[in-house]
């Protein structure tokens, strides 16, 4: 069974949803558990910014994991994906992915490696702009770059 073709999620896990904070907005981790590079200095500058973040440790429990993170993604406006070849390869990612984009949630691609290298998900982003973290060495640099992303984003409207 595909994540798209769960049902709807069941109102009790939808009440534990992560609560809006000033922003107003809540975003969904999409990223391989086999590689999470940058995945904390995201969550950190997510937080920073009053966006409510949802990611999978935090939410999720026993039972149905496909159910839980429908629930999830069913509660927020953004999706942040890490992108790399841990993610290319997950078929986990790539249900989260295409869920999010048939449920039209605006996404956020954060390449970790270069997008030419990632056949699959260069395709499925092509046309959005993303936050580019490869060729950075220590994660201080990431942080500014995924910060002053962020920023304009909000500041433009281009993240609503």
């Amino acid at each position: 069974m595909l994540i798209s073709d769960l049902p709807n999620p069941p109102p009790a896990i939808i009440e534990e949803a992560p609560k809006r904070q000033e922003t107003g907005l809540a975003a969904f981790l999409t990223y391989p558990h086999e590689d999470q590079r940058y995945l904390a200095e995201l969550v950190e500058i997510l937080d920073s910014l009053g966006i409510a973040v949802s990611i999978d440790k935090h939410f999720m429990t026993f039972g149905d994991v496909g159910t839980q993170i429908v629930s999830a993604l069913t509660t927020v406006d953004l999706q942040f994906v890490m992108c790399n070849d841990a993610t290319e390869q997950s078929d986990w990612c790539k249900r989260e992915i295409c869920f999010a984009r048939d449920r039209k949630i605006q996404q956020i691609p954060v390449f970790v490696q270069s997008r030419e290298k990632l056949d699959w998900l260069h395709l499925q982003f092509a046309h959005l702009h993303g936050i580019h973290l490869d060729g950075f060495k220590h994660s201080e640099p990431a942080k500014l770059a995924i910060r002053q992303y962020l920023l304009q984003a909000i500041e433009r409207g281009f993240v609503t």
